[in-house]
């Protein structure tokens, strides 16, 4: 017959090893999830360039006096972000993740929400 205090002992050790199983199995899973919406939020970024893209490259295609709207969202996963025209390029960037891609040059500045581009005098104007 074991005595109270070598029972109480070996439950004690029980438990803190369950603990502990449990400790690092919720920390691999928030790492996992974690490592998701990085993935999510770098996949955003990247759409929003390559819309900005796209844009710029229809607008440059159509003929004279094309006018479009279109419309970037003011956060991308609930977070704020930047985008600007830098040189030739479209820069999209949040505290994670960034993206530049390079698009012809293009009179005017992109912000977030809604962005009217437009062709005329064989160039192409935002905003």
């Amino acid at each position: 017959m074991r005595g109270k205090a070598q029972t109480g002992a070996e439950f004690l050790i029980i438990s803190g090893i369950v603990l502990f199983l449990l400790t690092v199995f919720f920390l691999v899973i928030n790492n996992n999830i974690s490592e998701r919406n990085n993935e999510y939020e770098a996949l955003l970024v990247k759409n929003i360039a390559l819309n900005v893209v796209n844009e710029i490259s229809l607008a440059f295609e159509s003929s004279e006096g094309y006018v479009r709207e279109f419309q970037l969202p003011e956060k991308i996963n609930g977070q704020d972000y930047e985008i600007r025209l830098v040189s030739g390029n479209v820069y999209v960037a949040t505290n994670r993740n960034a993206i530049s891609l390079s698009v012809k040059d293009v009179e005017g500045e992109i912000k977030k929400g809604g962005n009217k581009i437009e062709k005329r005098d064989g160039r192409v104007y935002l905003n």
